[in-house]
């Protein structure tokens, strides 16, 4: 929910704060995880980190500002899915962006969402993007993520982006201890053979190492508001929690992607930059890692 905290808040309980604001809420057997950016001034590319993760995009029309048209356009050049609230009709507006996109009153959102939560599928391996690790005292390590992809279950072994192993020990999901998370779910994994001071927001653990890339080279979607770049100036990418400095280059019918540090990349990507329109450019499929091999979950 990229564009309306008090929606957010109205479909969800609060729980932590990192950039990102979370909340949470159970329909039976389905859990959602709802995240919204907590305050974009200071930092925007939380709309990025979010879109990148997220099922589904629900953008409130409430207020028809520049974060909601940033919001659109971002849902858009990922191929997101939409839901957008009825306050305003804006049917004129992205009709034109070829957004995949329904239109929801707002007392229909949960019945939609729980219906979309319940056709997602599980399968693939276990990969969990991680958005804090702390100690807990009798606990050990506690890591904090998003489910992107498979089941995961207590014992599981996963690995760092550095090749080291660790194993799960218990899982929690909205401060309940489960036996197993499916993907969408953000977990709480109490781990052992890992310090918490080894994990930082933005890695992503799973059954095979995903290693960090420098380079990539990427079909881009730019925005069609303002997507003229400069190879010269240097852009943020954000990729799930990952977020590094970059610069961009044109590569043949594709673009080469420079970044200024090492990131996994793995749930697609946005660039955004500091002037207005801040969305630049966007990618989803067909890019390479040139940097090291990759295991992608699909």
């Amino acid at each position: 929910m990229p564009n309306d905290p008090e929606l957010a808040s109205w479909l969800g309980k609060k729980g932590s704060v990192n950039g990102i604001t979370f909340y949470n809420r159970r329909e039976g057997e389905t859990v959602l995880t709802i995240l919204a950016p907590s305050n974009l001034e200071e930092k925007f590319y939380a709309i990025g980190e979010i879109l990148t993760v997220c099922d589904v995009a629900v953008i409130s029309t409430k207020n028809l500002d520049s974060t909601f048209g940033e919001a659109v356009i971002a849902a858009s050049l990922l191929k997101k899915r939409v839901l957008i609230t009825k306050e305003n009709d804006v049917s004129g507006i992205v009709g034109k962006l070829g957004l995949d996109y329904e239109l929801v009153e707002k007392e229909d959102i949960l019945q939609k969402l729980d219906t979309i939560a319940q056709a997602k599928s599980a399968s693939g391996d276990p990969v969990i993007d991680v958005d804090k690790s702390f100690p807990v005292k009798g606990v050990g390590t506690v890591l904090l993520g998003i489910a992107l992809s498979g089941v995961i279950k207590k014992h599981d072994e996963l690995v760092t982006q550095h090749g080291k192993r660790l194993q799960v020990r218990s899982i929690q999901v909205q401060d309940e201890d489960c036996d197993s998370a499916t993907a969408g779910a953000r977990v709480g994994l109490a781990v052992k053979g890992i310090d918490e001071k080894e994990v930082e927001k933005g890695e992503v653990l799973a059954k095979e190492r995903i290693g960090m890339v420098e380079e990539l080279t990427a079909k881009l979607s730019f925005n069609p508001l303002g997507g003229e770049f400069s190879e010269d100036t240097q852009y943020t990418m954000v990729s799930g929690f990952g977020v590094a400095p970059c610069k961009i280059s044109k590569n043949g019918n594709d673009y080469k992607i420079r970044l200024g540090k090492p990131m996994q990349v793995c749930s697609g990507f946005v660039i955004l930059r500091d002037k207005k329109p801040r969305v630049l450019c966007a990618g989803n499929e067909g890019f390479t890692l040139e940097t090291e091999s990759q295991h992608l979950p699909k």
